[in-house]
């Protein structure tokens, strides 16, 4: 594919990277003379409608995003029914590379600070409806100057969606699946915190928390296993970043940070104090984590141990009635007075508690967040109190369905079980967002779809008209630019047909200017293609000698027309004769003055009141060499005038009639 051109615009230079179902190229915009990275769709992926169309919508969806730890997507299209994607072009490492090229762990400093520019990308993804589903260091680039961006925003849940069984390219990424997405269940932007949180482990430990030969190994593993503390691997790890790091890989989604904000606060804490243990989840108080059924196939593995299990059983129970025919009474005895005293223990602490003389400390009891969004915010804080919770007032955020002043979101979200003083963050809205509509008419509809979505609105209707306008541009949009709106808004795009009748005469450019014929060509929807240059006796220079389109002909909207510029008359150097050269004299000049230095000398011919620069060099003035050297050329009678550092050293009377040695 190297040297192809898609879209006659970007031309595929080398290739950077290849994925599970896409290869990547370096290239060049011809358009805007820069450098892109194009993302090609895999040949065996080409046939699948389904799989093509989810690509489509995807593409276009991610295309929405602009955030600086987001590798942009600037353009899709097809070349050769080949789907591509053109993004930023992001030189530097993936975050892969970037810890196996390193020869230790990453400081606490270098973990909290990745973490959160991936953070700070999901949320802004999550803001957007748009969930990434396969985070993993080979998606994330890291820049010379420490900046990370989070790439394939959109192809993963394409992937996802499409992908029933787990192969052997999944390997790479089963390992930074969360338990949900392993058991084939819905997922959300809990989903993406998870793989963040095996992110976080692996740049903690450098390694990730469950390995195996093959993905459903590895997928069980993540359904079932218990994370290894990085503590334990990374002994400088930081026990604030590892309670978010386990907090992040519970397997209970509903036990995780809920949104990307709650992760970043906590680690905004850890940067803005090294020394500072966040307010984590108390892992000892919920219940042990309980193992996940196995898959079928290893229903069968299971069965059999059972079974063997049982045999074993049988013998065990044989053995054991032999030794209990040996048991004795004086054996027996001492163990019933253990159990009869056990008995009156417990039946004295079951009378008590019935006479409501209950021990004093309680297990404290789980409990159910409810939902306070609509309330006023004393309304929700007292409601969340009366339970024994405590709330934390958040950032203020804009809503499209909840009334100013009331509580637009919570997090954790309602249902979830908490202990007495969780703290429960409420925010209150700002009511809908008034925006000001721009300007997309005079585009194609392509880019129009891109800046639309990029401006946070969705495409309406799309309609087509015949117009002036160039084919393929946007004519009008509903509602106007500049009209202000709240909330999303769908913005309904007129696009032109071009012209009713697609042909026009060609007019006559030649003797115009190149401006002067862009003109006239633009105002018919013609162009002006290769322009070629050439002497011409009788055009003027800058004005057109020829046109590859005769005038008076008819002509398609959009031709391209070849033009031939004039470079005016060939000039023809004159003879000049001989007894009227030049003539070229020496001169030796003392300057004992400047020994050591290095000046300027320049010579000014003065004949018959003209003057003319004839000598202007620097000179090194030695000891050995106290003088200047000069010859200079000229014609007829005249004086040289001498300048030493544009001081005056002297005059000369010369006159041009034979060369001195």
């Amino acid at each position: 594919m190297i040297g192809k051109v898609f879209g006659n615009r970007y031309e595929l230079i080398e290739k950077v990277g290849t994925g599970g179902m896409s290869v990547v190229y370096k290239a060049k915009c011809r358009l805007l003379n820069r450098y892109v990275a194009v993302k090609v769709l895999k040949e065996e992926f080409i046939s699948d409608e389904a799989f093509l169309k989810k690509f489509s919508q995807e593409a276009q969806s991610a295309a929405g995003l602009s955030h600086p730890n987001i590798v942009n997507i600037f353009d899709v299209g097809k070349e050769d029914h080949i789907p591509y994607i053109v993004m930023e072009y992001v030189a530097g490492d993936s975050l892969k590379a970037y810890i196996a090229k390193r020869s230790g762990f990453l400081t606490n400093d270098q973990i909290a600070n990745f973490s959160r520019q991936i953070a700070l990308a999901l949320e802004h993804a999550h803001t957007n409806h748009i969930i990434h589903r396969d985070i993993k260091p080979h998606n994330i680039m890291v820049t010379a100057d420490g900046t990370l961006k989070v790439a394939d925003f959109g192809i993963a849940s394409a992937v996802s969606e499409t992908t029933t069984s787990y192969t052997g390219e999944a390997v790479g990424s089963i390992k930074y699946t969360s338990p949900e997405q392993a058991r084939g269940r819905h997922v959300d932007q809990r989903t993406d915190l998870y793989s963040l949180g095996i992110l976080m482990y692996e740049m903690a430990t450098r390694q990730v928390p469950f390995q195996g030969e093959t993905a459903v190994e590895i997928a069980l593993k993540h359904m079932r296993d218990d994370v290894t503390p990085p503590g334990m691997i990374n002994t400088t790890f930081h026990k604030g970043l590892e309670s978010i790091v386990m907090r992040s890989l519970l397997k209970d989604i509903s036990q995780r940070y809920q949104t990307a904000r709650e992760l970043i606060d906590d680690l905004e804490k850890i940067i803005n104090n090294p020394t500072e243990n966040v307010a984590f989840y108390d892992f000892d108080s919920d219940a042990p984590t309980q193992k996940i059924p196995s898959l079928k196939e290893f229903d069968l593995v299971e069965e059999g141990e059972t079974r063997k299990m049982k045999k074993t059983t049988k013998k065990t129970s044989k053995n054991t009635s032999k030794k209990k025919s040996k048991l004795n009474w004086q054996t027996i005895l001492p163990l019933v007075g253990v159990v009869l005293l056990a008995f009156v223990m417990v039946a004295v602490v079951f009378i008590t508690t019935k006479l409501g003389d209950k021990p004093k400390e309680v297990a404290v009891q789980d409990i159910i967040l409810p939902d306070v969004v609509h309330m006023t915010y004393e309304e929700g804080k007292k409601a969340l109190e009366d339970l024994g919770l405590k709330a934390v007032e958040g950032t203020p955020e804009s809503s499209d369905e909840v009334v100013k002043g009331s509580i637009a979101s919570q997090s954790p979200s309602p249902g979830t079980k908490l202990r007495a003083g969780y703290p429960v963050r409420i925010s209150i809205s700002l009511g809908p967002d008034i925006t000001t509509i721009p300007d997309f008419t005079s585009q194609t509809l392509t880019k129009a779809k891109i800046d639309i979505e990029r401006s946070g609105f969705e495409v309406g209707e799309v309609t087509h008209v015949n117009d002036d306008l160039v084919k393929g541009y946007v004519v009008s949009q509903s509602p106007d630019p500049g009209a202000e709106v709240a909330g999303v808004t769908k913005i309904s795009l007129v696009v032109s047909l071009g012209p009713e009748y697609n042909q026009v005469v060609m007019p006559k450019i030649i003797d115009d200017t190149v401006q002067e014929a862009q003109q006239k060509m633009i105002e018919l929807g013609l162009e002006v293609g290769s322009i070629t240059y050439a002497n011409h006796e009788t055009i003027e220079k800058d004005k057109i000698i020829s046109q590859s389109v005769s005038p008076s002909k008819e002509v398609e909207i959009g031709s391209l027309v070849d033009i031939v510029v004039s470079l005016g008359p060939e000039e023809v150097p004159e003879e000049v004769p001989d007894e009227v050269r030049p003539v070229t004299k020496g001169y030796n000049i003392p300057a004992a003055d400047f020994i050591g230095q290095t000046i300027n000398v320049k010579v000014i011919y003065e004949q018959d009141g003209l003057f003319e620069t004839i000598y202007n060099q620097d000179h090194e003035v030695t000891e050995e060499v106290p003088a200047v050297q000069i010859r200079v050329s000229g014609l007829g009678s005249g004086v040289l005038n001498i300048y030493f550092n544009g001081e005056e050293q002297g005059s000369y009377n010369v006159t041009f009639t034979e060369e001195v040695e």
